[in-house]
């Protein structure tokens, strides 16, 4: 790979890495604006995500013992940041439901439902005026529970 387009990758990554730093912080903020109680069920964990996550740690590991760069250093970062999303718990609150770095309140929450093989807990919502849907990778062994929560939260709003 030639200079230029080795630099427009390494820059690539710094953004993406930007921008992940950021729903990060989002998120972190976002969950503390969750109203008690509130109940954390775990993701359907995604096995690609989970694999490439594993593989940019991997990779930023082994050119930290090679070669050590600054590259490697974003690489490990990248790596751990996308096994924290990977495996980021779904919270349910009395005000909302907080996934993916996003608060959704219940008051948003126009329609919800399962997929046929309750893997994924479909909403659609109003976001800033305009409709928008959400899927949630949930296991299915939690979809009555989660079901029920959302029930109870949307008669009191």
């Amino acid at each position: 790979m030639g200079g230029q387009e080795q630099n427009l990758f390494e820059i690539l990554f710094i953004l993406v890495l930007l921008f992940v730093g950021k729903q990060m912080y989002d998120g972190f903020k976002n969950r503390k604006k969750l109203e008690e109680p509130v109940q954390a069920f775990p993701q359907r964990i995604r096995i690609m995500m989970a694999i490439s996550s594993g593989a940019l740690f991997a990779l930023g590991v082994f050119y930290l013992i090679v070669d050590f760069n600054f590259m490697a250093i974003i690489y490990v970062a990248l790596g751990v940041a996308f096994i924290y999303l990977t495996y980021e718990k779904i919270l349910i609150g009395s005000n909302g439901i907080y996934y993916n770095g996003k608060l959704t309140y219940w008051t948003d929450v126009k329609q919800w439902g399962f997929g046929e093989d309750k893997k994924f807990l479909h909403m659609q919502i109003l976001d800033k005026g305009k409709k928008a849907a959400r899927m949630i990778p949930i296991r299915p062994d939690d979809h009555e529970t989660i079901n029920t929560l959302i029930r109870e939260h949307k008669k009191r709003k």
